[in-house]
C-alpha cells in the first residue's frame, strides 16, 4: 500500500488514512479540498487513477460554465431572426419570430393561427365564440 498522505490529486490533498475500508476491503483515505470541504472519503484507487480530483465543486463550475457558454452560442447562433406577422381570428395581429435556418420553427411559425391571448384561452380550456372576442 503506498502512502498518499499529503500528495496534492487535482484539487483535493489528501491529509489521512481512515480506519474505514470501502467495501471491497480497499483503503479510503480523507482528503480536503481547495474550496474548503474538509474530510471528503475517497477510495485510493479513485485518487491514484485520476477519477476524483475535487470534492465535487469543479463539476458543478464546469456544468454552470457549460449552460452559460451554450446560452451565450444559442444567441450568436441565431443572430439571422425571422418575424412572420399573421391575424388571429380574434382580429389581434401577432408576431411569430423564428431563426432563419431553423425549418421546423418555421413551420410551426407558418402554421400558427392564434394569437398567445386566444392560445391561452384554448389551452386552459375555456369555450369562446367570436362574441367574446
Amino acid at each position: 500500500m503506498t502512502d498518499l498522505k499529503d500528495q496534492v490529486f487535482g484539487s483535493l490533498i489528501v491529509r489521512r488514512m481512515s480506519e474505514d475500508r470501502d467495501n471491497q476491503g480497499n483503503t479510503v483515505w480523507l482528503c480536503d479540498c481547495k474550496c474548503g470541504n474538509k474530510d471528503i472519503p475517497v477510495r485510493s484507487h479513485h485518487l491514484i487513477s485520476g477519477n476524483t480530483t475535487s470534492c465535487g465543486c469543479l463539476l458543478s463550475t464546469r456544468y454552470r460554465n457549460f449552460h452559460k457558454n451554450r446560452e451565450r452560442n444559442i444567441r450568436e447562433a441565431h443572430t439571422d431572426l425571422v418575424t412572420l406577422e399573421k391575424e388571429c381570428p380574434c382580429g389581434d395581429d401577432f408576431k411569430v419570430i423564428y431563426p432563419e435556418k431553423d425549418c421546423i420553427k418555421k413551420r410551426a411559425a407558418e402554421t400558427r393561427k392564434l394569437c398567445d391571448k386566444c392560445k391561452i384561452k384554448k389551452s386552459v380550456g375555456t369555450r369562446f365564440s367570436k362574441d367574446d372576442w
